[in-house]
């Protein structure tokens, strides 16, 4: 992603959106919808990946300007709350949170550290 775009994740009432804008003109190159729900949002620095806590059944992890998650990392959940999740290891590996304590760690290409 050239550095003078900036993409943004939106929750709305009607579904969640990611656009992305030029910010040296503020024009939107797109805004489409997301396919997973959306609570906690981390962006890779190094890859520009966006995981996403899916509210659902665990993490989803998109490749940079798509709108459909290229893999689920799945998180055992007791409630529907918002979890943390973050890249780490740059961008190899994620890091996701859970509500019962638990913390998991997973590889990206690998999925499973």
């Amino acid at each position: 992603m050239p550095l003078h775009s900036c993409i943004q994740h939106w929750l709305y009432p009607a579904g969640q959106r990611s656009s992305c804008k030029d910010t040296e003109t503020e024009t939107e190159k797109y805004n489409r919808p997301l396919k997973s729900a959306m609570g906690n949002v981390d962006i890779c620095a190094s890859i520009g990946n966006v995981l996403i806590d899916n509210m659902g059944n665990g993490f989803d992890l998109y490749p940079a300007n798509h709108t459909t998650p290229m893999r689920t990392f799945k998180v055992h959940m007791q409630k529907k709350l918002v979890k943390a999740g973050v890249f780490a290891e740059r961008g190899r590996a994620v890091v996701c949170g859970s509500d019962h304590g638990k913390a998991y760690v997973f590889g990206i290409v690998n999925r499973k550290l």
